[in-house]
């Protein structure tokens, strides 16, 4: 859901691609996002304002994660880089500063998190190899303070809760 609790986004699959689908619920008005009509895009975020979507982009060099501005129609940009590696399931933090997303450019699955315009990318949670393996879905707290995702023990899916500040 939208901030504005009126539009929703979803990724709608056709011929082996996905674009992103904005649906306003009060109307029932869709509108497929631009740029989205090319490859496979899928996993959309909205940023809190409401202005702004990030989302995954699959192609034959990767997944990347890219941001567009709806509130001017414009601006696609790539956020990740990386050949070969999969940066998936972006998600803003509640004041729209960073995004926090899953990559495999080290190997498994790991959380990293960057600034909202792609800058300042670092491993966020990294594995502890041999105890711990990769790390999927992250999601922040409302207040911003902690980031939960699933993390791989043993086989068994688990859940995760990670301070920001001190990276616990």
């Amino acid at each position: 859901w939208a901030p504005d609790g009126y539009r929703t986004v979803y990724t709608e699959f056709s011929r082996g691609l996905g674009r992103l689908v904005v649906h306003d619920v009060a109307s029932g008005r869709r509108e497929v996002v631009p740029p989205t009509t090319e490859f496979l895009n899928f996993a959309p975020a909205w940023s809190p304002d409401g202005k702004t979507l990030a989302f995954s982009r699959s192609n034959e060099e990767g997944t990347q994660v890219y941001a567009y501005n709806l509130a001017e129609h414009c601006c696609l940009q790539r956020l990740t880089a990386g050949r070969f590696s999969d940066n998936l399931s972006p998600t803003f933090s509640p004041d729209g500063r960073r995004i926090a997303y899953a990559s495999t450019r080290a190997g498994s699955p790991q959380i990293y998190a960057m600034s909202a315009d792609g800058t300042e990318q670092e491993l966020f949670a990294p594995f502890d190899y041999g105890v711990t393996g990769s790390s999927y879905a992250p999601e922040w707290s409302p207040d911003g303070l902690h980031l939960a995702f699933h993390r791989d023990v043993a086989g068994s899916f688990q859940v995760f809760v990670m301070d920001v500040a001190s990276r616990t």
